[in-house]
């Protein structure tokens, strides 16, 4: 299979046991996105066909059952204010500025193969001397190895002050918040 836009009946009839699945999509009005076969990167759209046939299996599971069902969901519990977060492509992990008794991003990965048993794993935190807004996150190269890359900002009261700057080479990475600052319920 290349890289190509598949016709409305013919995708999910290759990805799903179900080939009337595709109706859905017309119902959820979503084209079928394009299907990366021969690379793998981290792109916006990338990961699109597994998202959409998330939810047409979704919408069939709920279309064919007598009742319609919710889905489990939990719940992340900081001891602090949170100021922005970032679900990332695919959705397995959620980043997070918060602040408490510091100021700290976090990496929380989703771990779980069923809804009712998903729970949210502390990745990696570090310490900011500031709040942090906006987030944005992308998987790029470095130095030959993939990494994750958070970009943020930050407000500073002084004008051409660097008072509030982070120099990267004195971030601890390997940084854990306290056991208390962080509780996991489910």
């Amino acid at each position: 299979m290349s890289m190509h836009r598949c016709p409305l009946g013919s995708a999910p009839a290759l990805a799903t046991p179900k080939p009337f699945s595709g109706k859905f999509l017309g119902y959820l009005q979503k084209p079928i996105p394009l299907f990366h076969d021969e690379r793998f990167s981290f792109g916006p759209r990338d990961l699109e066909p597994e998202r959409v046939l998330a939810q047409m299996s979704s919408a069939d599971d709920n279309w064919v059952s007598s009742f319609t069902r919710v889905f489990h969901t939990n719940t992340i519990f900081l001891n602090g204010r949170v100021y922005d977060m970032k679900l990332l492509l695919g959705g397995k992990y959620l980043v997070i500025a918060v602040e408490g008794a510091a100021h700290v991003i976090a990496v929380f990965k989703l771990c779980g193969d069923h809804p009712d048993q998903m729970t949210f794993r502390l990745v990696s935190s570090t310490n900011i001397s500031h709040r942090a807004f906006q987030l944005q996150t992308q998987f790029m190269p470095f130095q030959g190895d993939p990494c994750l890359f958070i970009g943020y900002v930050y407000r500073c009261h002084g004008l051409g002050s660097r008072n509030n700057s982070v120099d990267l080479s004195e971030i601890n990475y390997f940084y854990m918040p306290a056991y208390s600052s962080v509780q996991y319920i489910w």
